[in-house]
């Protein structure tokens, strides 16, 4: 029988917080070598559960049986209940089997993250401090936040609302100017946006004006209307999974008919196949791909075991030579 090992959710949170600089560059790779391995995730599916209040409920798996996610989206209106909340499980690349699980929220937060401080760094303006604007709350904006004003030059942010204590925490401690816009607009001449309302429509107005070599982080995915998108360079993390359910790359597809719009990917851009015009703002699209996901959860998995900070479930799955043939 085979154990598998549990990753308590505060173990996660602390190890990715601790551990910023190797989990960007942990992302940097898989974006490099993501076009070039056969390494591309795939959504196996997408379903909606009315009776649990508007949830959507979607399963992605990485390559090679090296592990899947599991995440569900809880519908804005639901202030009380968290946004997303998800499963990562990691499998023995060798035989399939289970080998270890741990809540993923964290783990997808700090991706998000990391896939922004990559972003920043070949994207956005380089030849000054940088504002960042931010527009959402929750653990994916303070983990940006964090990320970003550890691993960027960022000299001042501005946050849409009221925003939260951890914002503030995290800019007081990184030696960050804060400021606080009722609207919108006060943030969109930013250096840096990033959208992170999770919202079901396009809510940065068609009519709002975006500046040349502005970098967008389109982490909510729906941000932009397609009258924006089709402005801007647009760079995608993946173009088959970007272009579905209905994100802003998605709307711009179907009202052109055709992907001309999309400038290419994260990695053609750091291998240097892809340029982006610098007289257009640019939009950084990252749909979050499970490879991602599965190499920074590989990596808290091994400091967990290296400190002995994993719970083992005996017995949790059949050795090969006793398991029934799976009917597929």
């Amino acid at each position: 029988m085979r154990d598998l090992h549990v990753v308590p959710a505060c173990v996660v949170r602390r190890i990715l917080d601790e551990f910023a600089p190797e989990v960007v560059e942990i992302v940097r790779s898989v974006y490099l070598n993501h076009g070039v391995d056969e390494d591309a995730s795939r959504v196996c599916g997408f379903t909606r559960s009315v009776a649990a209040g508007a949830q959507q409920v979607a399963a992605f798996d990485a390559p090679s049986g090296s592990g899947a996610r599991w995440v569900v989206s809880v519908a804005a209106e639901r202030d009380s209940a968290p946004q997303t909340r998800g499963m990562l499980v990691l499998a023995d690349g060798a035989d399939g089997h289970p080998a270890a699980c741990m809540e993923a929220t964290w783990v997808g937060a700090a991706r998000a993250a990391a896939s922004a401080v990559v972003a920043v760094a070949e994207l956005a303006p380089a030849d000054r401090a940088l504002s960042v604007g931010f527009a959402g709350d929750g653990a994916v904006v303070a983990q940006l936040a964090s990320y970003l004003t550890r691993s960027a030059n960022v000299a001042r942010t501005i946050v849409l609302g009221t925003g939260d204590e951890d914002l503030a925490r995290i800019c007081s401690e990184a030696e960050v100017v804060l400021d606080r816009t009722p609207e919108l607009t006060g943030m969109l001449d930013a250096d840096v946006v990033v959208l992170a309302k999770r919202e079901k429509d396009p809510y940065v107005p068609s009519e709002a004006r975006l500046n040349a070599g502005q970098l967008l982080l389109n982490v909510s995915l729906r941000a932009l209307p397609v009258e924006l998108v089709l402005t801007a360079n647009n760079v995608l993390d993946d173009i088959d999974e970007c272009l579905q359910a209905y994100t802003s790359p998605h709307l711009a597809e179907h009202a052109t008919g055709g992907r001309r719009f999309v400038t290419g990917t994260l990695g053609e851009v750091l291998r240097g196949e892809v340029l982006v015009d610098g007289a257009k703002p640019t939009v950084f699209t990252p749909f979050g791909m499970s490879p991602l996901d599965v190499a920074v959860g590989q990596f808290v998995l091994e400091v967990a075991t290296a400190r002995d900070e994993i719970v083992a479930v005996p017995d949790f799955s059949a050795n090969s030579a006793y398991a029934e043939p799976a009917l597929l």
